[in-house]
């Protein structure tokens, strides 16, 4: 037998479950995606389900479309990523020698993890030597090494797959 709370609950996920998963759905056009992100809806709701102060739709759709944005601008952060690492590491700088997006990730996932985030942090997020540097506790200095060092075993994983 459900206790109060959950049946409450219950009742507002088979209410409002289709139109939150149809909302998102015509929006990203993808059903896998908008089922995951209908369920991180609903999870959200239950972080905050409180009878007293009861969920509606309104407060649903405003959550979808916010999973719905913070994914556009990862993908468009990922996209801009690729677009300075494919800029920076051309042969001798041709417009018409770009890496493929797939050259790019796969060098990427090949370095260590320590230039793989400085190097995301600093060309995809716009993040200044000084935000990395107190982000992980590191000195200026070492940030700068460390980018210059994780530049030059990007442009050695590209020409790699050359």
């Amino acid at each position: 037998m459900q206790t109060a709370p959950t049946a409450s609950f219950t009742s507002l996920y088979e209410a409002h479950a289709d139109t939150v998963l149809s909302y998102v759905n015509r929006r990203c056009r993808d059903r896998s995606l908008a089922e995951d992100i209908t369920q991180d809806v609903f999870v959200a709701a239950v972080m905050t389900f409180d009878d007293a102060d009861p969920i509606g739709t309104r407060w649903l759709l405003r959550v979808a479309r916010n999973r719905l944005v913070d994914l556009w601008r990862r993908d468009q952060c990922r996209a801009a990523k690729y677009q300075l690492l494919r800029n920076g590491y051309t042969e001798g700088g041709s417009e018409g020698a770009t890496l493929d997006r797939l050259t790019v990730e796969a060098a990427l996932e090949r370095l260590p993890a320590d230039h793989r985030l400085v190097l995301t942090r600093h060309y995809c997020e716009g993040q200044s030597v000084a935000e990395i540097a107190m982000e992980t506790g590191r000195s200026n200095k070492s940030i700068e090494g460390l980018i210059t060092r994780a530049r030059r075993s990007m442009r050695g994983e590209v020409h790699h797959d050359r």
